[in-house]
């Protein structure tokens, strides 16, 4: 069956002009909460060259997947006030590298942060409590399930960079962090059965090094989103893993050509939101 997917654009009559200012403002306020009400959030922010992703449960948990760089704190914090984000729950961190996790102490700063889940090497201290997790992890908050299904590998730091799947409904997605195609290889053989989803966050900016055939074919996403600067020293996206993504006839979103990314979950459909 066909999978679903649409885009959602929020509409503000154009007869509220006339309202001014606060007027309009507070309609546009209005449509966003029936846009999203009761819905599961995931921000994809643009942050250049790194990546942070920021999840808004539908029983209003505010959690953080990777923070972004140092330098592109602001930019989350920024981000994080047009949703009216002024504290977060959780925030996971895929592995210590500037590009995933640089952002923390700024956003620790700023906001109360309850705590962290890392993986791999222990992030520099903010005065945030921290647990570290492994495979064969998991917890739900409300009927949002998150399974850590990696690091299974032992090797290289971006090897070792944490596998999370969240589920909602029928609906489901991957955050891969930096794994590169050892890490996949030993997906495929350990968690085949869990790769398959609705949206992919591909590995390491859309390094050639990840992103293997056979790892997206088991990963079958309706929807990948690929983090990454416009005209970056590395080439990323690598073609070779566009064209694998396209080889898939997936929804490929880049944050180096569209912004920030912004998608609802209801459970069952899978929404792109443009305000």
């Amino acid at each position: 069956m066909k999978k679903i997917f649409k885009t959602i654009v929020p509409v503000v009559l154009a007869v509220l002009v006339l309202a001014g200012g606060a007027g309009i403002w507070a309609w546009q306020r209005a449509a966003l909460r029936d846009a999203t009400d009761g819905k599961l959030q995931l921000h994809f922010i643009d942050v250049g060259q790194a990546d942070a992703a920021l999840l808004i449960l539908p029983t209003g948990e505010r959690i953080m997947i990777d923070t972004g760089t140092k330098e592109s704190g602001e930019a989350i914090l920024s981000h994080l006030a047009k949703w009216d984000v002024g504290a977060l729950d959780l925030v996971i961190l895929s592995h210590n590298h500037d590009d995933h996790a640089g952002g923390l102490p700024v956003i620790a700063d700023a906001m109360p942060v309850g705590g962290v889940l890392y993986s791999g090497e222990v992030p520099a201290d903010c005065g945030v409590p921290m647990r570290a997790v492994s495979a064969g992890y998991g917890f739900s908050i409300g009927e949002v399930q998150f399974s850590i299904l990696g690091p299974l590998s032992e090797e290289g730091t971006e090897n070792r960079s944490m596998i999370l799947r969240i589920d909602y409904g029928v609906r489901s997605f991957l955050f891969t962090g930096d794994a590169e195609a050892g890490e996949e290889e030993l997906l495929l053989e350990k968690a085949h059965a869990l790769l398959n989803v609705d949206l992919l966050k591909v590995a390491h900016h859309g390094s050639a090094t990840s992103s293997t055939e056979a790892f997206l074919a088991a990963v079958s996403p309706e929807v990948a989103v690929i983090s990454a600067s416009a005209d970056n020293d590395f080439g990323h996206p690598s073609p070779q893993t566009v064209n694998r993504l396209k080889a898939l006839d997936c929804m490929i979103y880049r944050t180096d050509w569209t912004g920030t990314l912004v998608f609802l979950c209801d459970g069952t459909v899978l929404s792109r939101y443009i305000r």
